[in-house]
């Protein structure tokens, strides 16, 4: 038993640190995709003025955030299921609060924005070549074998992200409502047991009540009649 409860608050524990970390990753998302908005806008400014060096910059540090961004939903989907999980393993024991559905900033728009211009930018055959050259260490370290690869691994990796994380919440929004259902039928089905036992009891008293009653009304009927005989 002591075994028992100290696993459950263990558990509860986990759960308590899972929402925190999610929590805070979900802070992450809008301003990885308002900073990433705007390193967009400058490539766009340094492609108006023929700034190849300057534009690939903005574009690779605009590619950096959105591949931050994506790392941060594969990880609330990672934490998603584990919660889910956890959590299942433990309503027998008690009634673990469930995720509330969160709204999900799409970063698609500003990868699609992004890839236009980078599209744009490529049909310059100079500016194509220095596009597959970009090995830096920030590219590098997130991955990817050139720039090129980022945007191309990105556009793929957001949209399966996010899919896969709305399908997640869908299930557990599901899985809430039939936890939800379930528990009323089970309030419902206790209160007409009640019910029903109270009811038994009403008709056993009322029943005892019209027996007693009855005798009553003999006695009195004897007593009436011997009376009459005196």
């Amino acid at each position: 038993k002591r075994r028992n409860l100290e696993t459950n608050q263990m558990e509860r524990a986990s759960l308590d640190s899972i929402t925190s970390d999610l929590d805070a990753l979900y802070e992450t998302l809008n301003p990885l995709l308002d900073l990433a908005s705007v390193y967009i806008t400058h490539a766009e400014a340094e492609l108006a003025d023929n700034s190849v060096g300057a534009f690939w910059d903005e574009i690779e540090s605009a590619t950096r955030r959105l591949a931050q961004y994506n790392n941060s939903i594969a990880t609330i989907l990672r934490l998603t299921s584990d919660h889910a999980n956890r959590r299942v393993a433990l309503l027998n024991e008690f009634q673990p609060k469930a995720l509330e559905p969160r709204p999900i900033p799409n970063g698609e728009d500003l990868i699609f924005r992004m890839a236009k211009i980078v599209k744009q930018a490529r049909r310059n055959p100079q500016w194509e070549a220095i596009f597959q050259q970009r090995r830096t260490n920030d590219i590098l370290v997130h991955g990817f074998g050139n720039l090129g690869n980022a945007l191309e691994s990105l556009q793929q990796a957001v949209s399966t992200g996010l899919r896969d994380l709305a399908d997640t919440l869908h299930e557990s929004i599901e899985r809430m409502i039939s936890e939800h259902s379930d528990r009323v039928v089970a309030e419902l089905n206790e209160l007409a047991a009640t019910h029903s036992e109270d009811s038994r009891e009403r008709r056993s008293f009322e029943q005892d009540l019209k027996i007693k009653a009855d005798a009553a009304v003999k006695v009195l009927e004897n007593i009436g009649h011997r009376r009459r005989f005196v």
